[in-house]
């Protein structure tokens, strides 16, 4: 599956923003470790995220595309995510941009069960920003 630049700008942001905290239990601490899932906003596909406090790792379970990404928490509810690498090959300038382009994502609201995040990117002059929800994987 081919996708535009712009496609993959939101999936990714999609992806990077995977996980986060509830303000309204203020316990993001939840979040930190453990298995989520959520949809691809562009391909509707399932996406199972695993995470250890570091360390996402980020699988579509349609196509297999794999993404692993490093987490750097700023916050109990905050947290700045950058692309390691991937298992799809060559790598283009999107994905350079994403290994050197953090993405802070804020954790907004949920409950034990899911939370809802926001997303940012500020770079070149641009603010990309994506908000969503995060399950949590039983």
């Amino acid at each position: 599956m081919i996708m535009k630049p712009r496609q993959l700008i939101f999936y990714f942001i999609f992806f990077a923003t995977s996980l986060s905290c509830c303000k309204s239990s203020s316990d993001c601490s939840i979040f930190k470790t453990g298995k989520f899932f959520t949809y691809s906003p562009v391909t509707k596909n399932k996406i199972l995220i695993e995470r250890s406090d570091s360390l996402q790792i980020e699988t579509d379970t349609k196509t297999g595309f794999i993404n692993k990404s490093k987490i750097l928490w700023k916050s109990p509810c905050e947290y700045d995510i950058v692309e390691v690498s991937n298992n799809k090959s060559p790598q283009d300038n999107i994905d350079s941009f994403f290994n050197i382009t953090p993405i802070h994502v804020t954790i907004t609201g949920g409950k034990k069960d899911y939370y809802i995040f926001s997303a940012t990117i500020d770079s070149m002059n641009k603010h990309l920003s994506y908000t969503d929800t995060i399950r949590v994987l039983k």
